[in-house]
């Protein structure tokens, strides 16, 4: 291990260089100045120097120039640390001097130990410069070292008598305040007892001039009969400090109540001062004893106060010596039950102990206490009370009992906290319809999207060969495009509920499905582990909204899972209840269920927490991390399945959700029924298509899907120039085909003025999603044709050339 010798007269510097070095793995040599150094570095060599500049004794500049003269130590590199000699001409001095590298003072430990490092491996190499101070002139030397010192003098210097010229100015900054204050401030000699000096407010307080002040007897002041003023003395003199209450005299001899402070210390000549503040409670006082004197007076308004409040006293330690009806029928105890306790009885645990603190240290203040403060009935029960508390001071000054009215305001406590609940789920409901809002418009934007990638790739699978590379990888995109498509199908689903259509799913193959988004999105810290039937377990359902209720609970446990070994194991078995069996949760009926349980070994939680987890807008989480609606949807859509949910934890330990799904009887299996494709009636002639989207990429491709087909297109992206052009031609199109979501006029408006021009012109539109509001608006314009835009290139010659067949009646 490397040595290093570190030369610094500051102890801070020696420490902090040293903490730096040894947590770098280096040894540590210490010297505070250089003459201690070569000593040292005589007796053990170490690998590198770091030394300070200005230090007693001998400075480094010496120390340098006598280290690379010594035969024994000019191999050893250095370096010097310093905050004084930042100069330029400082550093060009050191260096001529030896010094392998300067450091200014602060360096970060990091960028300190890195040129540390780099010397000591420059010197093992021999690739440091030569240093040898005896190359230069001695005389050039020492004019540099002398010019260095007398810069540094003439700084301080400089420092000094900044220093001594603010010091003037604070003591006659502290002289006008100490005169000015409204306090009386007196100044002492604490062991012959003989004023000093006393400030304006102490001549106005005492009645006597400065004159008469100074060189008196300073016990004169004070009244020597008051038990409290010999202690107070005592306690400055073991002390040095003190402060509390006495009674003054007045140079007429009237005696007046003070507040006094007094702290004893050293001049610079060692002389001993008692600085002493007092502040005239004569008015204090006065308005003390006035306020005891009503408190007496009010004390018949206790009885009225018993019908209208609830009602207690307390002596100064807080224990009760009065309760009045209204708080025992409130509370549920008798009087007797209450006496000789203390509020905490009454306590709920809603208050923590900092609030019990403050609301005591404002009424030992004898100030007034308000405040809402929730308690507890003997039977447990909450109740919240609207609560003054009210100090009484003795003759003496400090309060002796305290008096507590109360208002009980549960039932507005209650409605409060009903109202904040509703404001809640109100605002997560808007969020969620928010996020309802801008799901739609994306799944808008990539539909169109998917419909130009799945129609251009058809397009381009029919002009290449069959069986060639190229087809392949076209083939892929369609199979990319058609999961795509799949995707926003199921945006759409979330931002515009649908009807849910059931049919027959392999629980298998929900779980395979969900645990690839999971496993895709979750913490790979977590292990998911599965043992799923090889023969599939089938239940009439919706597969998105069970991957939903999978990934809900997926997401739950993962919000449960330890930091580390984190695991969550899903099992699927089928299992068959009778009308009496014990493990049948009570909603279901007797039948055969196919029973999917998920685990975690996460926190697990309470059997309150269980109790509750499935209503809405119950979370455990922090605010702004939940919105309580993940467990309340998974049972929801449980239930719509005829199957039921129940839930194990343990604290923890973890947690196990059971999900229950009639199965489906052999019986009842839905088969697909093979359909062959149909196909498109002949045309006649070339129909003239009226072709408007906004969407360019759309445009071309539905030109391109027509033209192959043999239509004519003539197309728009902008509606209001294609109703230009019925306007001009009004029998020049055979057809309308328009897309419905347009900026500036949606393609019902187009076709309700299209038709104001050209009644019988069919027209159908084309949209990423189909809802029951645009089915109704196109009937009521007569318009039965409305495609999917994700479907355009399987549906929309079949469907507009079904649209142009001549009608049979």
């Amino acid at each position: 291990m490397k040595r290093v010798l570190v030369v610094d007269d500051n102890e801070s510097n020696l420490y902090l260089l040293r903490q730096v070095l040894q947590s770098s793995g280096y040894e540590v040599d210490e010297a505070r100045h250089g003459l201690e150094a070569l000593a040292h570095a005589q007796k053990s060599q170490p690998a590198l120097l770091i030394t300070d500049l200005l230090m007693p004794e001998m400075d480094g500049y010496t120390l340098l120039r006598q280290w690379k003269t010594d035969p024994s130590l000019k191999h050893i590199p250095s370096i010097v640390y310093t905050a004084t000699y930042t100069d330029s001409d400082d550093q060009r001095l050191a260096l001529q001097l030896g010094a392998d590298a300067f450091i200014v003072k602060p360096m970060e430990a990091d960028a300190f130990v890195a040129v540390v490092s780099q010397v000591i491996e420059k010197a093992r190499s021999g690739s440091l410069p030569a240093s040898a101070p005896g190359n230069e002139p001695l005389e050039e030397t020492q004019v540099a070292y002398n010019a260095t010192l007398v810069r540094k003098l003439e700084k301080r210097s400089l420092e000094m008598r900044t220093l001594t010229r603010n010091l003037h100015a604070s003591k006659a900054r502290f002289k006008a305040l100490a005169e000015n204050s409204m306090d009386m401030i007196l100044e002492a000699d604490p062991i012959l007892h003989r004023i000093l000096w006393v400030n304006r407010a102490a001549c106005e307080g005492f009645g006597l001039s400065l004159e008469a002040f100074v060189n008196s007897d300073s016990k004169r002041f004070y009244d020597q009969s008051d038990p409290r003023l010999a202690a107070l003395i005592a306690e400055r003199d073991a002390t040095g400090q003190t402060r509390g209450e006495v009674t003054a005299i007045r140079a007429n001899g009237e005696h007046f109540p003070v507040e006094i402070s007094s702290v004893v210390y050293s001049t610079p000549e060692h002389q001993q001062i008692a600085n002493v503040t007092l502040r005239d409670l004569s008015a204090q006082k006065q308005t003390q004893a006035t306020l005891l004197q009503s408190q007496s007076n009010a004390a018949t308004l206790q009885a009225a106060m018993d019908a209208h409040a609830l009602l207690s006293m307390t002596d100064a330690d807080g224990v009760i010596t009065y309760v009045n009806d209204g708080l025992c029928a409130t509370s549920g105890y008798q009087r007797e039950e209450l006496i000789g306790k203390t509020h905490l009885v009454l306590r709920s645990d809603h208050h923590d102990a900092a609030e019990y603190r403050a609301l005591w240290r404002t009424v030992r203040a004898s100030q007034m206490w308000k405040g809402e403060w929730c308690n507890r009935t003997k039977e447990g029960n909450l109740f919240w009370v609207e609560t003054t508390v009210v100090p009484f001071a003795s003759t003496q000054g400090q309060p002796d009992k305290y008096v507590t009215i109360q208002t009980d305001i549960t039932v507005r406590k209650l409605a409060e906290r009903q109202r904040e609940e509703l404001e809640a789920q109100l605002r997560e409901t808007q969020k969620l319809q928010a996020v309802g809002t801008l799901a739609s418009g994306i799944a808008h934007d990539f539909n169109n999207i998917v419909a130009a990638i799945l129609g251009f790739s058809t397009l381009m699978q029919e002009e290449i060969a069959p069986g060639s590379p190229t087809a392949e990888y076209l083939g892929q995109i369609q199979k990319a495009g058609r999961r795509a498509r799949e995707v926003v199908q199921r945006i759409v689903s979330f931002s515009r509920p649908q009807s849910t259509a059931l049919t027959d799913v392999a629980i298998q193959d929900a779980v395979h499905e969900t645990l690839a988004i999971a496993q895709a999105t979750l913490p790979t810290t977590i292990a998911f582990k599965t043992h799923l039937p090889i023969q599939p377990v089938l239940v009439r359902g919706d597969n998105t909204q069970l991957q939903q209720v999978l990934l809900n609970i997926y997401t739950n446990a993962w919000h449960a899972a330890p930091a580390k070994s984190a695991h969550i194991d899903t099992r699927l078995e089928v299992c068959t209840f009778e009308s009496t069996d014990p493990a049948k949760p009570p909603q279901l009926s007797p039948g055969a269920f196919a029973h999917l349980w998920i685990s975690d070994n996460g926190c697990g939680m309470s059997e309150e927490v269980r109790q509750r987890i499935f209503d809405p807008f119950f979370t455990t989480k922090p605010v702004g991390q939940g919105t309580g609606l993940g467990l309340s949807a998974v049972r929801s859509i449980v239930v719509a399945h005829h199957g039921a949910v129940t839930v194990e934890s343990q604290p923890d330990v973890g947690t196990t959700f059971h999900l229950y799904f009639p199965l489906v009887a052999p019986s009842d299996i839905q088969q697909p029924l093979a359909q062959k494709p149909e196909a498109a009636p002949p045309l006649i002639g070339s129909p003239h298509v009226l072709l408007v989207d906004d969407d360019l990429p759309i445009t071309v491709l539905l030109e391109a899907i027509l033209t192959r087909a043999g239509f004519r297109v003539t197309p728009f992206t902008d509606p209001a120039l294609a109703l230009v052009a019925v306007q001009k031609r009004p029998m020049g199109f055979d057809l309308l085909l328009t897309d419905f979501n347009m900026p500036g006029m949606s393609g019902l408006e187009l076709a309700r003025q299209v038709q104001s021009i050209r009644a019988e012109l069919p027209i159908a539109i084309v949209s990423g999603h189909i809802g029951a509001d645009l089915i109704q608006q196109a009937h009521a314009l007569r318009i039965d044709t409305l495609l999917h835009k994700e479907r355009v290139t399987e549906d929309l010659v079949l469907r507009l050339s079904k649209l142009l067949q001549p009608s049979e009646t």
